[in-house]
């Protein structure tokens, strides 16, 4: 697993990141998510990164070769911050493909703790998350907070978020983690507070 702070030694100033194409940042976010996260579920070959009226999301093309584009809002045109958080954020979500109705509390924590995280290491700062993903990540950080290395290890048991279960966190070693906010982690962000 890598440092967490590895990003800020090659972008250690923000007065320089624009000189950075969409390439070189995807592939240090893929590098540094990788250490911090595991390996994709499946290796997506990634076509494009696009500013799109129907971003942020990710279009996927299953195919013999399965492709993907990440498709960024239009605001980020105008906000580099917003533009390193949602492709972070979609980053994350190319590592396990769920569709977004069916994301666990989990997965949607995972990718705004990396994305605000991302942000950070450049000076930045983007609030961008919905109430929800905000929760999410707060019940990430208190799994991180206990077991800095815990979505490595669960997805080096199981690499699909949405196929993690209670037997998941058993095989990881992480046991001792509360079965109360296991069940909440699990549960698909789109019903979260319903417990």
């Amino acid at each position: 697993m890598t440092n967490k702070s590895s990003m800020s030694n090659r972008f250690n100033s923000h007065d320089r990141v624009g000189q950075y194409s969409m390439a070189t940042l995807t592939h240090h976010i893929f590098e540094e998510l990788e250490g911090r996260y595991g390996p994709p579920e499946r290796h997506w070959t990634l076509l494009n990164v696009e500013v799109d009226p129907r971003g942020p999301c990710i279009q996927f093309l299953d195919g013999s070769v399965p492709e993907a584009t990440i498709l960024l809002s239009l605001r980020t045109e105008d906000s580099f911050s917003r533009t390193l958080y949602e492709l972070a954020y979609g980053c994350v979500h190319l590592l396990s493909r769920t569709k977004p109705d069916r994301r666990s509390v989990l997965q949607e924590g995972a990718a705004v703790v990396f994305a605000d995280d991302y942000v950070a290491e450049f000076g930045l700062h983007a609030q961008i998350a919905s109430a929800p993903g905000q929760e999410a990540a707060r019940c990430v950080c208190e799994l991180l907070a206990a077991h800095q290395g815990a979505i490595y290890e669960l997805r080096k048991v199981e690499p699909a978020f949405e196929r993690m279960s209670f037997e998941t966190f058993q095989c990881a070693g992480l046991s001792e983690v509360p079965i109360s906010l296991q069940t909440v982690l699990l549960q698909p962000l789109s019903s979260y507070g319903e417990i």
